[in-house]
């Protein structure tokens, strides 16, 4: 299995698309992030369960993303809840047998904070 996401980094290739503003001392990972970069996209996927999950991307990422990826990203997103929750979370038992069918929607993170940043 593929090691965790990185809270505010690309699913693929954790490349850091929000700004930090506060980090966890042990763990040296992204505790609270701000705000989005231009390059951070959400995209919402459909789920086998039926459910839908937004996932983060730097655009190149998400330009090139193929459905052959998508059992590397359920992994990702799998040891990610197994990490913060635990294996014997029910959420992650539940989840275990789910997987990504396909992208729903595509969005730049700017617009879903409505913020779109300044020069300079």
């Amino acid at each position: 299995m593929s090691e965790p996401k990185i809270p505010g980094a690309c699913t693929c290739c954790d490349k850091p698309l929000f700004e930090v503003k506060t980090i966890d001392p042990d763990t040296k990972r992204a505790r609270q992030i701000t705000v989005p970069t231009e390059d951070a996209c959400r995209l919402l996927f459909v789920l086998k369960s039926g459910s839908q999950m937004d996932l983060t991307f730097c655009a190149a990422c998400a330009d090139s993303l193929a459905p052959a990826q998508y059992p590397f990203l359920w992994s990702r997103v799998m040891r990610s809840w197994i990490a913060e929750a635990g294996v014997d979370h029910p959420t992650v038992k539940e989840q275990s047998k789910n997987s990504i069918l396909g992208i729903v929607r595509r969005q730049k993170w700017t617009e879903v904070w409505g913020y779109e940043r300044q020069p300079g």
